[in-house]
């Protein structure tokens, strides 16, 4: 089973396709940058790298629109591609069955996506590095949002927050996050084995999401709001999403999919 996820895994991350996580964070990071820097310069507050990082990593202009987008491209069509060049003939009769099949597919969308966020966030770290300096906790633009308007961007963080804990924290809930995400059209693609399909659904749903969001019934069960962190940290939004209740309703949709693709997989004809 182990050997089995680890090949399933290295075959989303060690590949050409994979190399778009550098551009595509490093695009997110100059952005953000863009947008930060001219406004720490004119009101002359003091900053650090973390206002850098989480300013990329927690806005979700950026995470919603290239770094999600991108790991969409990157995992929609596993599936797919793995019964169009005929690699689970060459698998399935060398496993015991096909539901360690689909539990070793289903794992490797969440080790490529931990692999993907660390290092996308050590892209947008070193970026920032560059431009912003290095302190080991949050600086007063962060954390005092009532003096600053709003802290980094839309974010306010707690006063005893720390950047280390938060980073990790991050890190892991967007790979949990995104991979349920993910799942999605993944169990999709058992059955319509198109690869454009497995794209389009998540590409469609990105955007349609930011029109449902004045509807309060769509956005309260729209899975797209609660696969970003820096939900949890809005200053401005007028809906509340709790973490808990989130991280809940993402485990009943994984253990959904789940079990729906191991359905599907014992009963269809690869």
């Amino acid at each position: 089973m182990i050997r089995l996820w680890w090949n399933e895994t290295l075959r989303l991350v060690w590949c050409k396709r994979f190399l778009a996580v550098f551009p595509a964070f490093a695009l997110a990071t100059l952005l953000a940058l863009a947008n930060l820097l001219p406004y720490f310069r004119a009101y002359n507050v003091q900053t650090n790298v973390w206002d850098g990082v989480f300013g990329t990593m927690a806005d979700w202009l950026y995470f919603r629109f290239i770094i999600l987008l991108v790991f969409v491209f990157l995992t929609a069509d596993t599936l797919v591609q793995d019964t169009s060049s005929n690699w689970s003939w060459l698998v399935l009769p060398r496993t015991n069955s096909r539901l360690r099949w689909w539990t070793a597919k289903v794992l490797s969308l969440f080790s490529a996506a931990l692999i993907y966020f660390i290092i996308g966030f050590l892209v947008v770290f070193a970026i920032c590095a560059m431009q912003l300096p290095y302190a080991g906790n949050f600086s007063e633009y962060a954390t005092r949002g009532s003096e600053f308007n709003a802290g980094v961007g839309t974010l306010k963080f707690p006063a005893g927050a720390t950047p280390f804990v938060l980073s990790t924290q991050m890190i892991l809930y967007s790979a949990f996050s995104s991979a349920i995400f993910m799942m999605i059209p993944v169990t999709i693609s058992i059955v319509v084995r198109q690869g454009y399909v497995a794209l389009l659904i998540p590409f469609v749903w990105i955007f349609l999401s930011m029109f449902w969001q004045t509807n309060n019934f769509i956005f309260s069960i729209d899975l797209i709001p609660r696969l970003f962190y820096g939900s949890y940290f809005s200053s401005f939004s007028s809906r509340v999403i709790n973490l808990s209740t989130s991280l809940i309703y993402l485990s009943l949709v994984g253990i959904a999919c789940y079990l729906a693709g191991g359905y599907m997989i014992k009963r269809t004809d690869f």
